[in-house]
């Protein structure tokens, strides 16, 4: 049974791996397009579904703006979620003004990526606990 426990242990821990590794990435790229990149407010228009790494359809939003010098941009968002996004709704946007295709439309992740991580390897660390108590 300790074997069992300890082998399941493993599946969240290289969730939180997996997870850390993507927040690192995320907080090593991301700030960079936040510092230089422009704002503006655009409007989603349609969402784009997509397939992520686990074979889950993820949508995300198509947006319009106008970037500082006036010009008209529709673009990707990077944000993802199981659902469409509804369509008309306002959006925050931070653009790359030399690409205003590049946006960034939600909140910085790496954090959200740690703080999954962390709690991944929480769970792990419970099962391996759970095992030795329970043996």
């Amino acid at each position: 049974m300790r074997t069992f426990v300890l082998w399941v242990s493993l599946f969240p821990l290289l969730g939180a791996i997996g997870m850390v590794a993507a927040g690192v990435r995320s907080r090593l790229t991301e700030p960079e397009l936040r510092r230089t990149g422009e704002g503006a407010v655009g409007t989603i228009v349609d969402s784009r579904s997509t397939t992520d790494p686990s074979g889950r359809v993820v949508y995300h939003p198509v947006v319009t703006f106008r970037t500082q010098r006036g010009r008209s941009v529709r673009a990707v968002g990077d944000t993802a979620s199981v659902r469409p996004f509804p369509t008309d709704k306002a959006i925050a946007v931070v653009y790359d003004p030399r690409r205003p295709q590049t946006v960034l439309t939600g909140p910085a992740r790496s954090r959200t990526y740690i703080v999954g991580g962390v709690v991944f390897a929480v769970i792990s660390l419970a099962l391996v606990v759970a095992a030795f108590v329970l043996s």
